[in-house]
């Protein structure tokens, strides 16, 4: 198992925070993956893993930040703290194994110096204070929720809501199906390729395709997946989109000549097929 380094803690500091301002959260990872060198690289897989891990724990992440800080919520915190303690919160609570016990003083140091620099040293002296408390924090889920919220890296108010709607039995096979990993799932921009184009480049990169039998622009197939390494990709050939997102625009069928207002768009993959079906 490797271990992080301060670097990767940074790293993933600095991605946790710009989650909050870029949507989807996968877009922030890779700006500031490449602008740490990192895109495509070995470190990337394993960064990748972690920061993800992150993200779905947030909810009890959160928790522990504000019983740790007296706070009503981690969002009255400065943004910077608050992406600092979820990372270590992650690392001291649920990944103390990914760090040497010689390197708690350095990451100490590093961070709050780090926030300090980024915010003001009052920040860097709070989040040092803070540092003991996190070493000795065990996590205990005190109820049959936070033990399913722990288990299945679901939000609480999820878990409750499905449970009461679907049954014990049911929504345990929904919280189970949502966490199996699924396939990588591309649409074709017809514009400028056809689905078998696409699909024999993609062959010949090693990787074994899957159509969409909902909608056939739609091919799926297992990561990783180096994106910004990928001809197609960059060439505009395909757009990183799901079957449910996809199809909301062909059951909209909009014509050539009609004005269409895409109300909420973010980052705007439904817009694009929309214009590219006109």
């Amino acid at each position: 198992m490797s271990r992080v380094s301060i670097r990767d803690w940074l790293i993933l500091t600095e991605t946790v925070k710009l989650a909050e301002e870029v949507k989807p959260s996968q877009y922030a990872k890779r700006i500031v993956f490449k602008r740490y060198g990192i895109l495509g690289s070995p470190r990337d897989r394993f960064l990748t893993a972690l920061y993800y891990d992150i993200m779905k724990r947030q909810g009890i992440i959160d928790k522990i930040i504000s019983e740790v800080t007296n706070s009503p919520s981690p969002y009255i915190l400065d943004p910077w703290l608050r992406a600092s303690l979820r990372v270590t919160i992650e690392f001291f609570v649920f990944k103390r194994r990914l760090i040497k016990h010689s390197n708690l003083d350095e990451v100490k140091s590093s961070v709050a110096k780090f926030l300090s620099d980024k915010t003001h040293p009052y920040v860097g002296m709070y989040y040092w204070r803070l540092i003991s408390k996190l070493l000795e924090y065990k996590y205990q889920p005190r109820n049959e929720v936070e033990k399913l919220e722990l288990q299945y890296f679901l939000p609480a108010w999820f878990i409750e809501k499905m449970r009461k709607l679907l049954g014990e039995k049911e929504s345990k096979k929904l919280f189970e199906a949502l966490n199996r990993r699924p396939l990588i799932s591309i649409r074709v921009n017809t514009l400028k390729a056809t689905v078998n184009e696409v699909i024999e480049e993609l062959e010949r990169e090693g990787k074994e395709v899957k159509v969409s039998s909902v909608v056939p622009t739609i091919l799926k197939f297992k990561g990783p997946y180096d994106f910004d390494g990928s001809k197609l990709y960059r060439e505009g050939k395909f757009v990183i989109q799901e079957e449910a997102a996809a199809l909301a625009s062909i059951i909209l069928n909009p014509k050539p000549g009609e004005k269409v207002i895409d109300m909420c768009a973010a980052p705007g993959g439904k817009t694009i097929h929309m214009a590219e079906l006109m």
